[in-house]
């Protein structure tokens, strides 16, 4: 139903996108069910999508497809590993000496204070990715597994992710006392190929405060770093 003979060879390349129209031509020549053809969609969508709002929205009816949860059964907890910002807070919350495996109690022990629910689907989350586990006494730990950017899919989120712990640091201003935070922000001018070493000085300072958070013999707390670097101005 195409004027162009061509016109999948330059869909497979890259060279050309699919419309609402091309979409049902294609689901139909592949003779896909109804299931099939919305996921086909959305995943055509997902792929074109220019924001990160777009490519989210796709990704969760991706994400409902039966079919691809059973293939993929991880995926979910990945997602809401990365669409919530509470669950990575749970999971270092589990380093405290004071903590208590109960939901009640983690959920107003995250600042601000979650649901019961919202804690329960994060314990249950972090359980499922590998992230914590129970030990022989049936306590949660934490296990030694890195977190890691996920697939295209699941990563959708990572945006908003930060999008939120950005958006929580901006609250601290009003929420926070001051000696238990700092925010600060410094404006100077630099050349654009020289970014690479300051971004290499940001990764030594993440790295730094990571190896001196593992000496802390009894830590009270859990604490968040946002470093921020982008351009605000340009000669070109």
């Amino acid at each position: 139903g195409f004027k162009s003979h061509n016109f999948l060879r330059m869909v497979m390349i890259g060279k050309g996108n699919l419309s609402e129209e091309s979409i049902e031509k294609f689901s139909k020549a592949f003779k896909l069910n109804k299931e099939e053809s919305h996921f086909f969609e959305n995943l055509v969508f997902f792929n074109q999508a220019t924001t990160h709002e777009e490519q989210q929205r796709h990704a969760e009816e991706l994400l409902r497809s039966k079919t691809y949860r059973k293939i993929n059964p991880l995926k979910e907890s990945q997602y809401q590993y990365f669409k919530h910002w509470y669950v990575s807070a749970v999971r270092e919350l589990i380093l405290l000496p004071s903590f208590k495996d109960d939901p009640h109690w983690i959920a107003n022990h995250i600042i601000p204070a979650i649901t019961v629910q919202e804690a329960r689907r994060a314990i249950e989350d972090l359980i499922k990715l590998g992230l914590v586990e129970r030990d022989k006494d049936n306590t949660l730990v934490q296990t030694n597994s890195n977190i890691t950017t996920p697939d295209e899919v699941t990563s959708a989120y990572l945006g908003q992710w930060h999008k939120e712990y950005i958006k929580k640091g901006a609250e601290t201003i009003d929420t926070v006392p001051r000696e238990e935070r700092d925010i600060s922000a410094v404006y100077f001018p630099f050349s654009a190929k020289n970014l690479k070493i300051l971004k290499e000085m940001i990764h030594k300072f993440r790295k730094d405060v990571l190896d001196l958070s593992g000496q802390q013999q009894d830590p009270d707390s859990v604490y968040q770093i946002n470093l921020q670097l982008f351009p605000i101005a340009s000669s070109e």
